[in-house]
């Protein structure tokens, strides 16, 4: 192997690490794993019309990297996200992290980097193989 891909393995393996620590002892009954791997933990339950694929959806959310260094913020741009569930405008792990929440709702989402950016990451702010955790809100379903 070369200098890159043992750097890949140390940083896939630091962020499972690290994710691993961020639940240990937190789980709930509000914790749950899809079969994909994305974890997530309902916040706040809304009420209203649930979020299904193809649905458009108005979210506010906070993207941070293990670690605790934002790198995505609705709230302070003051310009919420407005997507079609499902489409590819946006990562699979958020697409996917989104599915059943009810306007009103907050969710805490552990995204891994096969449902984020992957190998290849997102320019400077994001390296490759790294977990992507979100605090969303969703505002709106229409």
């Amino acid at each position: 192997m070369n200098n890159k891909q043992n750097f890949y393995i140390f940083a896939l393996f630091a962020n499972f690490i690290f994710i691993s620590i961020i639940f240990c002892g937190c789980s709930n009954d509000k914790t749950k794993i899809t079969v994909t791997g994305l974890k997530y933990t309902e916040v706040i339950e809304g009420t209203g019309t649930s979020a299904f694929k193809g649905n458009t959806v108005i979210i506010n959310y906070i993207g941070t990297l293990p670690g605790g260094k934002e790198f995505d913020n609705t709230y302070k741009t003051g310009i919420p996200l407005e997507f079609k569930v499902g489409s590819d405008v946006i990562i699979k792990g958020l697409n996917e992290g989104i599915l059943g929440m009810k306007p009103g709702g907050k969710r805490k989402l552990i995204i891994p980097p096969d449902l984020g950016y992957g190998p290849e990451g997102s320019g400077a702010k994001i390296q490759g193989n790294t977990f992507l955790l979100f605090d969303v809100e969703l505002l709106e379903v229409k």
